[in-house]
């Protein structure tokens, strides 16, 4: 059970969870390329698996592709949301937990590591790749099928999956000095997030600053400089970063025309994408569809 209230255009979700065995029933979400969600964050512990599907996750600054198989796990601190690729729909299934309150009791904290509020930053990245970590994504999709089968045993089994998922996504995010987030940087984003809603919903066609910045409810001068502030780059390049992240995902997961997925980015120009392209990703369009 939610609890909602909304921000500045973000929308803040309590989640209700049962004492006695903290985590949510496994919810079945379909992801258009249009998000039905304003940015929002939870109070808890979200983990996501993507069924089917491909698109983009926007969390605080961060712009994460995902595919079919991969996961996304997102803290209590990180504004996010989801959009399918263009003319596409994923299947999604997220749960909401409380990994410490769930496992006190259960696993020794001094060899598990319960917290969850460092997973998170710019060092960290939330959504999972199965190519890469095929281990922890599948520990993922055993909890959420532990949860809806809700066989004999199941609580603990799902104790048990918690506490090594912790452990190997800390294994992670070692090397991650995720730093208390500035009050500031945080007013800053949430101020931002209905144009970091309206780049996910409108970045295959023309964006103007001016119409960025009105449905933040500000000047566009005054809007440049609090989303340089809260994600370290100017409206301009987050634009770009999004249509080229937007891009690679349709080359690896569509079999659109290199001309098409172009146009479905919001260039009208193939020799401007092609530009971008290669210097995003080091990679010519066609290049890049062929690695693995």
């Amino acid at each position: 059970m939610r609890n909602r209230a909304s921000i500045a255009g973000v929308e803040f979700s309590a989640i209700k969870l049962n004492p006695d065995f903290p985590v949510t029933v496994p919810s079945h979400l379909l992801r258009g390329e249009i998000s039905s969600d304003p940015p929002h964050v939870h109070d808890c512990f979200e983990i996501g698996y993507c069924f089917e599907g491909s698109g983009i996750f926007t969390i605080e600054e961060k712009i994460l592709a995902y595919g079919a198989g991969d996961i996304v796990v997102i803290n209590h601190r990180e504004v996010h949301q989801a959009v399918s690729s263009l003319g596409k729909v994923s299947v999604w299934s997220f749960i909401n937990l409380d990994p410490v309150a769930l496992l006190a009791g259960y696993v020794p904290p001094e060899e598990y590591p319960l917290e969850t509020d460092s997973l998170c930053g710019s060092a960290f990245s939330n959504v999972i790749k199965i190519a890469e970590h095929e281990d922890i994504c599948t520990v993922v999709r055993n909890i959420i099928t532990e949860l809806r089968m809700e066989k004999t045993g199941y609580r603990s089994i799902v104790r048990s999956l918690v506490a090594i998922l912790l452990v190997r996504l800390h294994r992670l995010n070692i090397a991650n000095d995720q730093v208390e987030p500035d009050m500031l940087r945080r007013d800053r984003m949430v101020r931002i997030s209905p144009a970091i809603r309206y780049i996910a919903n409108h970045f295959s066609q023309p964006v103007s600053m001016k119409k960025t910045a009105a449905v933040c409810g500000i000047s566009t001068p005054h809007f440049r400089r609090i989303f340089r502030e809260a994600t370290g780059m100017p409206p301009a390049e987050y634009l770009v970063k999004f249509r080229m992240n937007a891009s690679a995902v349709m080359l690896k997961n569509t079999d659109m025309k290199i001309i098409d997925i172009a146009y479905a980015s919001g260039y009208p120009t193939l020799s401007n994408f092609n530009r971008h392209f290669q210097a995003t990703f080091h990679a010519a369009p066609r290049d890049y569809r062929r690695l693995p």
